[in-house]
């Protein structure tokens, strides 16, 4: 069995009786197996829109950490989690449309135990394609329930699907700081709720000329804000609706001056063929 000596980590938390450092430190479990299988086959979510029905299958590390007054934590580290659909679930869609949604990915690699450090490796992964990805947030957001505040992860998913939406315009297309810009302004007035349908219609037609894979979510924002609209007319009030419509919206806009500053950083580092130090990207 390994120490503790030989793990690169040590894990600190505040006692918030105390103040003070609380440091783990994790270190194998004595047993008979460092690795583990455990099997869910009781996950069922039927909701409106789609029977969710699947097996989960983890592949466990068993260890511990070791208090630094003495005690021990058991914890369980997870290598690998595989979801397997039931035959009526949604997701065999997934199989249905491989060539589409199932992508090879190439990671190279230096393989770290050759003496002179040169040899290079790649690692195959087959894994679920951005076009998918984008389709199933965009799912979870604007189709499974009637708004989407009403899940609690639903900020998280939207900081997810803009990422993946920036990297697709990022590598997709040249005019990335024109789209870029449009989008940010778009989400601007949509805010506001004063964009005319003339107007609206004149921003689909731009983002479709630019092929831009922003046009579906801008979309789907705009029939929230309609909705939306429509419930403060009939109660009235700037009812609840409204303040969570203005958070989601203030969550996109400050993603897109992220993705701006981010995309005005790289240009520069691609244009003198330099490093990219991570921490100027990120303005830190």
């Amino acid at each position: 069995g390994a120490d503790a000596t030989q793990w690169d980590m040590r894990i600190r938390f505040l006692d918030p009786q105390s103040e003070d450092w609380i440091v783990f430190e994790p270190e194998l479990r004595q047993g008979r197996h460092i690795l583990y299988a455990q099997d869910n086959r009781a996950l069922h979510f039927p909701r409106a829109h789609q029977d969710i029905w699947f097996d989960l299958a983890r592949l466990k590390f068993a260890f511990a950490t070791r208090h630094d007054h003495g005690g021990v934590v058991r914890l369980n580290g997870e290598l690998l989690d595989v979801s397997i659909s039931r035959r009526r679930a949604e997701m065999q869609e997934v199989w249905r449309r491989r060539t589409s949604w199932l992508v090879r990915y190439r990671i190279p690699y230096e393989n770290l135990s050759v003496a002179d450090g040169d040899a290079e490796r790649v690692l195959d992964v087959v894994g679920l394609s951005a076009e998918y990805l984008v389709k199933d947030l965009m799912r979870v957001l604007f189709a499974d329930a009637e708004f989407p505040w009403l899940d609690k992860k639903y900020e998280k998913r939207v900081h997810r699907l803009l990422f993946l939406l920036f990297v697709e315009t990022y590598v997709g297309t040249q005019q990335r700081g024109q789209v870029l810009r449009a989008v940010r302004h778009t989400l601007q007035r949509l805010a506001a709720m004063d964009m005319t349908s003339t107007e609206w219609q004149s921003v689909q037609s731009d983002l479709r000329l630019s092929s831009s894979p922003f046009l579906p979510f801008l979309e789907a924002l705009k029939a929230i804000g309609d909705k939306v609209q429509a419930e403060d007319r009939v109660h009235h009030v700037n009812d609840t609706p409204s303040a969570d419509y203005a958070h989601l919206m203030d969550v996109c806009m400050r993603d897109m001056d992220t993705f701006l500053t981010v995309m005005a950083r790289l240009g520069a580092y691609f244009d003198t063929n330099a490093a990219v130090p991570v921490a100027r990207i990120y303005g830190r």
